[in-house]
């Protein structure tokens, strides 16, 4: 039979191309299968609702669509019907990408259905495309074919999806799965065959798509015959118990979880299911060859071997145990209470608990214990609890632990508060920091500070401010104090600087020479109006200042006084009538400075002019030259007063 099954593969190209897809197909859906069922366990809290709505989402659906798909696969081309159906899977499967925390759980199901209503229109289309790429008498070889490798595939796919999910994660395999119906697209699409069912058939109604006359007439057939509906029913009973596809992920995530080195107990579990789920295709693959090969085509046999499969029911179910603490995490000294429940004890026999803990001391006979965490340091500890069943020969005891936490003593943080005295000081002025902390624990404390301008020093919590050179504004200053443990606290003052502001002075502007002249040493020159020229424009920004200009003379020059007022004359005749100086603003004095020269100085608003050896005279007396300045006219002589009459 096995060459039969080889040169209908070699000789068939159509046929080993639609197997090709189906191995490839097969295999990926038994990898997503796991895939889903582990994600639905871990997100729910390992509900088993959560896998049997999955469960009925991956069958059911199958029911309702039966009869468009059958309706479908009738009338139009059946390759086309495969394709399609993998191309929506692809899209499909990538979808659970998305399901990443529990409240995006329900978006499974949904998608669930949609991949199950693919399947349901690719299967009828794969069955029935057989007779159309193999010969008639091959048409026997070539389904038994396919079921063999549905039976190999679920073997192989179950056991390798879970390594596969361990090592390379859920996303990968929902990622392998997808492109997989990808890679059987491409191989269903190279084949090439006659489709003569679609030919020349009536305009499809809308009423065939909801069809269930076939199913309803099947349900009649199976009735008429008791040996057949029984038969039937044996399965459908098998089904009702839901042990191929809810109890066997939730067995192996609870009861059977693989525990290597490494593995988490997410993983861990989807390896246990990985494993009872390919012993399930194991025997799917053999129990027809040994059963065929027993029974033959005897119905009696047949029928026997149902009755010893359910006769011989389920065998016991090992010892177990469950932990569970309270509570899970405690001050040192308080006391916890471990709680076990024992499930699986056989009729009649009493179990006997002991405990072990790796903190404390665990005491306790029966269901519960105590355990004493007095002088326990801060950190985790784990009680073990093991049930022992002293009649039985096998599996006589269970284990469970649960672990609690033992906490840190509360560490309180010191507390601080900061005055500065004086709080506001002129600038150069020193002022007290004082910092008052406490620790709640009773802890040792350090003081520190910092400022932000001046010079801080400290000695414990007192610390002095040195604001020399301090600008004017405050100063903050953060005091701090830390506890032996690091803990620390602090606290802001501040210190607000004052610096007095500086009267406004007199400055001088320039100093203008008359020795180059000497036949008229009080004439203005060029030279001399550069520098006056600077004068007045300052004057000219600086509205509220005033200019003073004291005239000089020479210690041997004759008439000097006068000399020295002349000058001071002709410079601010220079400044009024060329630079338009408001005269209003100069004052003219004479000095002793022993020199040819005229000094000038600017008085802002504010100042007073206080040089010594200076004195103010009236220029309305001074005698004007015949030029002060070139190009100036000679001044006018002031009219002399008359002489008042002697008093009668």
């Amino acid at each position: 039979m096995l060459s039969g099954y080889l040169t209908l593969l070699r000789q068939n190209r159509n046929y080993r191309l639609l197997w090709l897809a189906q191995i490839v197909s097969e295999l990926g859906d038994w990898f997503y299968t796991l895939a889903v069922y582990n994600l639905l366990l871990d997100l729910t809290g390992s509900k088993a609702q959560a896998v049997g709505l999955a469960v009925v989402l991956q069958v059911l659906p199958s029911t309702f669509a039966a009869p468009t798909a059958g309706v479908l696969n009738d009338r139009i081309s059946r390759k086309r019907i495969m394709i399609g159906a993998d191309l929506v899977r692809f899209f499909i499967v990538l979808g659970m990408l998305l399901v990443r925390t529990p409240s995006m759980v329900w978006l499974v199901y949904p998608l669930l259905l949609v991949e199950t209503i693919g399947a349901a229109f690719f299967e009828p289309a794969h069955s029935s495309v057989i007779p159309n790429i193999v010969s008639e008498n091959q048409v026997l070889a070539a389904n038994t074919l396919a079921s063999i490798t549905w039976s190999f595939c679920l073997a192989a796919g179950a056991s390798l999806g879970g390594i596969a999910a361990v090592w390379l994660g859920r996303d990968a395999v929902f990622v392998l799965n997808a492109f997989s119906f990808l890679l059987s697209a491409w191989l269903i699409r190279r084949m090439s065959f006659a489709e003569p069912h679609a030919a020349d058939r009536p305009p499809l109604r809308a009423r065939e798509l909801v069809e269930f006359t076939p199913i309803l007439d099947g349900i009649r057939y199976i009735r008429r015959d008791p040996r057949l509906f029984g038969t039937v029913f044996v399965k459908g009973g098998l089904g009702l118990l839901g042990a191929n596809n809810v109890l066997l992920p939730i067995l192996g995530e609870r009861v059977f979880p693989v525990k290597l080195a490494g593995l988490d107990h997410s993983r861990a579990a989807l390896l246990g299911m990985s494993m009872l789920m390919g012993a399930r295709g194991a025997g799917s693959l053999l129990g027809p060859l040994i059963g065929a090969r027993w029974a033959g085509e005897s119905h009696s046999r047949l029928r026997t071997g149902i009755l010893i499969n359910l006769g011989l029911g389920e065998p016991p179910l090992p010892l177990a145990a469950s932990c569970s603490i309270s509570p899970a995490s405690v001050m040192a000294g308080e006391p916890v209470t471990l709680t076990v429940t024992a499930s699986n004890i056989h009729k009649n026999h009493t179990v006997t608990y002991s405990y072990l803990s790796t903190g404390g001391k665990a005491e306790g006979k029966n269901v519960t214990a105590s355990v004493d965490t007095t002088g326990l340091a801060p950190g985790s500890y784990t009680v073990t609890a093991t049930v022992t069943d002293p009649k039985e020969k096998r599996e006589a005891s269970a284990t469970c632990n649960a672990s609690f936490t033992v906490q840190e003593p509360p560490k309180h943080p010191p507390v601080i508060s900061c005055s500065a005295n004086p709080s506001t000081v002129q600038s150069g002025q020193p002022s007290t920091i004082t910092s008052t902390g406490s620790s709640p624990d009773n802890r040792p404390l350090t003081y520190s500070f910092t400022a932000t301008g001046g010079r801080i020093t400290s000695d414990g919590p007192i610390a002095t401010l040195d604001t020399t050179g301090a600008g004017a504004g405050p100063i903050s200053i953060n005091c701090m104090v830390v506890d032996d443990r690091g803990l620390s606290a602090n606290a802001m003052t501040s210190v607000n600087v004052e610096v007095p502001v500086a009267a406004p002075q007199a400055s001088k502007c320039g100093t203008i020479e008359f020795s180059r002249d000497t036949r008229r040493p009080w004439r203005v020159d060029n030279e001399a109006k550069a520098i006056l020229d600077d004068c007045a424009l300052r004057l000219q920004r600086e509205p509220d200042s005033k200019a003073v200009v004291v005239g000089n003379f020479g210690a041997d020059e004759k008439n000097g006084e006068l000399l020295a007022q002349r000058r001071a004359v002709n410079t601010k005749a220079y400044l009024t009538v060329e630079k338009g100086i408001d005269p209003a603003r100069i004052e003219l004095r004479t000095g002793n400075a022993g020199t040819q020269t005229a000094d000038i100085w600017i008085v802002p608003a504010g100042a007073t002019f206080d040089q010594a050896g200076t004195q103010t005279f009236d220029e309305t007396t001074v005698k004007a030259g015949a030029e002060q300045y070139p190009g100036q006219k000679p001044a006018r002589r002031a009219a002399r007063k008359p002489v008042a009459p002697p008093a009668q």
